[in-house]
């Protein structure tokens, strides 16, 4: 998975990208400078995923996530993550690798639908309880996801609150 920024982005977006690649096993992170999406197309396809995860950014902040299919040729995928807040791994005095990674969730029912969509497009594992690191999402004063060690563990980061999610030509929820 290639994950990288909006061709004009911030430097709040650009630590985004690089800490997401450390935290979720097998992403790459890359500035985009003035690359196009044909580009990035192509320097996924050495990865593993045919998958680019491109940051957005709107008033000095990260601002949304949306989804590049390079599995043939290059396709935007009918899906978005709207950003409300961005908390960094270097903001919470963290920097730690991942090299494994699940998917669980707080129990509650918006949070199990947000995982699954999460899972649906990275094709990140889902896991229920399980031990090692995850992507916790947690429904608890708005949806967030967020980097643990194991769930019961301290937040690592970087913390995604999100705003809204799902399709963009769609509903979002």
């Amino acid at each position: 998975m290639l994950i990288t920024t909006s061709r004009r982005t911030n430097h709040r977006s650009r630590l985004l990208g690089r800490e997401l690649a450390m935290v979720i096993p097998g992403a790459k992170s890359l500035p985009r400078g003035k690359k196009t999406v044909r580009k990035l197309a192509s320097l996924s396809s050495p990865l593993a995923s045919s998958l680019v995860i491109v940051i957005t950014s709107q008033k000095d902040q990260p601002h949304e996530l949306r989804f590049l299919d390079t599995s043939s040729g290059w396709r935007w995928l009918d899906a978005k993550i709207e950003l409300s807040k961005v908390v960094l791994q270097r903001d919470l005095g963290n920097k730690i690798k991942f090299h494994d990674l699940k998917l669980a969730t707080d129990g509650s029912r918006r949070a199990k639908e947000f995982a699954d969509f999460i899972a649906g497009v990275t094709k990140l594992p889902l896991a229920e309880g399980a031990g090692g690191p995850v992507g916790l999402v947690k429904n608890e004063e708005g949806l967030r996801l967020q980097f643990q060690e194991e769930i019961d563990r301290d937040v690592v980061g970087p913390v995604l609150h999100i705003s809204s999610y799902g399709r963009l030509y769609g509903e979002a929820y």
